[in-house]
């Protein structure tokens, strides 16, 4: 397009007509009004192709679905949610990206908007891995009112994660991974029954774990080579003989003391040495002793 100020200036030239413009000499017109007009009129003319903009993706992504006809039953939704998903599938491939989180809007029969959010454990980009998890969830959909139309957006993108796999093997093991079984689990049982354990910056060994979201836990580094995975919900007290623990018979501590002496912060101190004890078949026990009754406690089993 040529700017309004050029129009002017070419009216108050007399020249009102494109025939007129390319009568007159190039090198004139680019010494006028700049080698930018004089390449549009090439480009005008045919004589210089026009440069075209580079494309690319939208930032986010959403599609919409309109019916013919109202649905009122949340499984008639499968085939346009699959169909939206395909779309969803081909933009990931294009930007080489994952999806964690989007969210279905649904337009109801009162116009009103019932929001559907969908989150994964790990970003996600084939529609084959994602479609079995929105089948369960289906399941779980109720409907407010008959549904209208349906609309996909995601706005949240992360890297693709490909797994290495054998070029000279035709046909992929059938297996899902374990956040496509949290995913599963989460959609048969509910979001809030399904937990996994994060470690907790505290010496305590019962205040050094907590419930969290699969996959969100945070790992710290952690003596595994003194500390059981099988932690008492309360430790029981034991008997002790000539000083020394009974669990069942005599233990034989094989490693400590481990003392660990905290939590005066907080009015819930320890003063606490740890040991190591095996019993006579060979099981491996974590005992402590209360360093001011001097009693004894079973707090942890070892898996050997």
């Amino acid at each position: 397009d040529v700017a309004d100020a050029q129009k002017s200036l070419l009216y108050s030239m007399g020249l009102k007509t494109v025939g007129q413009l390319l009568n007159l000499p190039k090198d004139s017109l680019s010494k006028r009004f700049g080698m930018e007009f004089s390449q549009y009129l090439l480009c005008l003319t045919g004589e210089q192709t026009a440069p075209l903009p580079n494309w690319s993706l939208p930032q986010t992504f959403q599609a919409e679905l309109d019916f013919v006809l109202e649905l009122d039953n949340a499984q008639s939704l499968l085939f346009p949610i699959r169909h939206l998903l395909s779309q969803l599938e081909h933009y990931l491939y294009a930007r080489q990206s994952a999806v964690s989180t989007f969210l279905f809007s649904l337009l109801l029969r009162n116009r009103a908007i019932q929001q559907w959010p969908i989150e994964l454990a790990i970003p996600m980009h084939r529609l084959a891995d994602i479609m079995p998890l929105i089948q369960l969830k289906l399941e779980k959909l109720k409907l407010e009112a008959p549904v209208l139309s349906l609309q996909l957006s995601a706005h949240t993108f992360g890297p693709i994660s490909v797994r290495q796999q054998d070029m000279f093997q035709l046909h992929q093991p059938d297996h899902i991974t374990r956040y496509q079984l949290v995913d599963r689990l989460k959609a048969r049982l509910g979001e809030k029954q399904i937990h996994s354990l994060s470690m907790v910056a505290d010496h305590r060994p019962e205040y050094s774990w907590c419930s969290a979201t699969p996959g969100q836990g945070e790992a710290l580094q952690h003596p595994s080579e003194q500390r059981p995975f099988w932690l008492l919900y309360q430790p029981q007290k034991l008997r002790s003989k000539k000083g020394l623990p009974v669990y069942h018979e005599p233990l034989h501590l094989l490693k400590g003391p481990e003392r660990i002496e905290t939590g005066w912060w907080d009015n819930q101190p320890i003063n606490r040495d740890y040991y190591i004890a095996q019993q006579g078949h060979g099981q491996h026990l974590w005992v402590y002793r209360d360093r001011d009754n001097s009693a004894w406690f079973l707090h942890g089993i070892f898996s050997r």
